[in-house]
């Protein structure tokens, strides 16, 4: 057996010169598909994809499956399966040997005949169940094989799903098969975790004071059939499939069958074009891929708070390495200006929670915490690093230490944290 990274129609137009010698023996994805027979032919297949620096390789088994070379276990398969009896399942079954839905008292002993001889049609049955509204695709198996194979299909059906495996090769105990469970989670499966740490101890804890999020924050990936509705992909119609499969490889010959072009004039036209296309078609797919990742930023100002009036006692937290900074100044008059009784708290780069609520407490001596209107800090303006973890900004930390120092001081005011930003632009060579 020999996998083919090309879809299945490129595949049964190159088997076609070793005829019956050599079968698509399954079909896996859009571009994954197994090929089994003669040992010899399965060589040159290898040689001839080598040569088009198409992706292949032998998988290793010493048996030809779902090729001609089972017709002759038929009588013998027939045979020894006779007693199967099978009945209906309470489970829809859906078969890669129909490509559907089958009602299981039909699975007999030519059934599983069947089976073995004819074309694994797992794409065709992954897309059935996609159509159905499935998402969440489980391999219960020794080693995964086919989740690579459901997601490309998902991806090229334009369906966001799930695919985990339960174990792997060399990993087949329970930490891996808590791991897959913590991977179908991840994937926004139900997992009953009450279940799985039944009799273990385990408990739940309470979360930290901030509310948990199940939100991505890296670029979704675009579709070719998103980017083509937007003006700038290129068209993915099956129609053209084989055109350019043929102008990717500089396949002379199969582009030439497929424009059907008999003048050898046109031919040798097609020949000096061929290379300038096959480079262009590279060059678009590149751009198409990096346009898909380019998003904008755009700032808007806000409305006008000229009228706007303040009261109460406003705290205003500065860093002390940043007290003479002009934008501490202006947001020192600022509050001022609009009516608050601005109160300045300095704080160290070094300080922690303890310090900073003493500070706190002084900065307040005869206000009440409950009386504080407002707190401000500007300590995200310290942008060097903390002496005791060098990859943190010591606003950073400050601003952290703030917020826990503001509750040990009683002072349940809202905070705004005040930074500045610094833009950049460089365009790169050929934008």
């Amino acid at each position: 057996m020999v996998s083919v990274s090309l879809p299945v129609d490129s595949v049964r137009e190159r088997l076609e010169a070793w005829g019956e010698r050599l079968s698509v023996a399954a079909v896996n994805g859009p571009s994954a598909v197994v090929v089994s027979g003669d040992a010899d032919a399965l060589e040159e297949l290898l040689t001839a994809c080598e040569a088009e620096e198409t992706r292949a390789r032998r998988i290793p088994v010493d048996y030809a499956s779902h090729s001609a070379h089972v017709e002759s276990l038929e009588e013998e398969i027939r045979r020894t399966l006779a007693g199967i009896a099978p009945r209906s399942s309470s489970v829809p079954f859906y078969s890669t040997v129909t490509g559907g839905v089958l009602d299981t008292t039909e699975m007999d002993a030519g059934y599983w005949y069947r089976n073995l001889r004819g074309t694994v049609r797992f794409d065709e049955t992954v897309r059935v169940l996609l159509d159905e509204g499935f998402q969440t695709f489980v391999e219960a198996s020794a080693h995964p094989v086919l989740t690579v194979g459901m997601e490309q299909t998902a991806e090229d059906h334009g369906t966001p799903v799930a695919a985990v495996g339960s174990l792997r090769r060399d990993e087949g105990g329970l930490e891996r098969f808590l791991t897959s469970l913590a991977a179908a989670h991840v994937g926004g499966i139900a997992v009953d975790w009450r279940t799985v740490f039944a009799g273990t101890g385990a408990h739940p804890v309470e979360l930290p004071t901030y509310a948990f999020q199940r939100q991505r924050y890296w670029l979704d990936a675009t579709s070719a059939a998103e980017v083509a509705a937007a003006g700038g992909g290129l068209s993915a119609d099956a129609v053209d499939v084989r055109f350019w499969e043929a102008v990717e490889r500089e396949d002379l010959e199969a582009l030439v069958r497929t424009l059907e072009v008999e003048d050898e004039e046109q031919q040798s036209s097609l020949t000096a074009l061929l290379p300038a296309l096959s480079s262009w078609r590279r060059q678009r797919r590149e751009q198409n891929k990096v346009d898909g990742w380019r998003y904008q930023a755009v700032w808007k100002p806000l409305a006008s708070a000229s009228e706007t009036t303040l009261s109460g006692t406003w705290l205003v937290a500065v860093p002390e390495a940043c007290g003479d900074d002009a934008l501490v100044a202006a947001v020192l008059d600022g509050l001022a200006g609009r009516g608050a009784h601005v109160v300045r708290v300095a704080v160290g780069s070094t300080d922690d929670r303890e310090v900073i609520a003493e500070r706190l407490r002084m900065a307040l001596d005869g206000v009440e915490p409950s009386a504080v209107a407002g707190v401000f800090s500007l300590l995200g303006l310290d942008e060097s690093a903390h002496e005791s973890f060098a990859v943190v900004p010591a606003g950073l930390a400050a601003t952290v230490a703030l917020v826990q120092a503001l509750g040990d001081a009683d002072v349940v005011a809202p905070l705004w944290c005040g930074t500045r930003v610094r833009c950049r632009w460089a365009a790169p060579t050929g934008w």
